[in-house]
């Protein structure tokens, strides 16, 4: 199964791009996670993911580039349930132009932080 997730900057109004996020659950019972970006600019990224579950349910992304968490994704629905969450893991969480649905990205500067909006497309 893949999902189409719209990312962008609600404050400059600005589309970032689109994250795909991959889950196969093999014959085996072996699970399969993997993601992919593609930045409006051009820039592509990919890698695995994990739900984690500290100070709330989040979905951490990391990079095959740099090898370490670049990103995590939050839900006010995955708040308070279990890991992983109840499915459909990615819904609409707010109006059109304000989500609340975050994600959250860790630039390649220790400390550069950028919070950003996610719905599914």
């Amino acid at each position: 199964m893949i999902y189409v997730l719209r990312v962008w900057d609600e404050f400059r109004l600005k589309e970032m791009g689109t994250l795909e996020i991959s889950h196969t659950t093999w014959p085996t019972g072996e699970v399969s996670r993997g993601w992919e970006w593609r930045g409006g600019t051009g820039m592509t990224d990919g890698g695995s993911w994990e739900w984690v579950d500290s100070s709330g349910v989040k979905l951490q992304l990391a990079s095959n580039i740099t090898k370490r968490f670049v990103a995590e994704l939050r839900s006010p629905k995955w708040s308070t349930g279990p890991v992983p969450p109840i499915q459909p893991w990615f819904t609409r969480q707010g109006n059109g132009l304000f989500s609340k649905n975050r994600l959250l990205y860790f630039g390649p500067t220790i400390g550069q932080q950028k919070e950003l909006a996610w719905d599914p497309r």
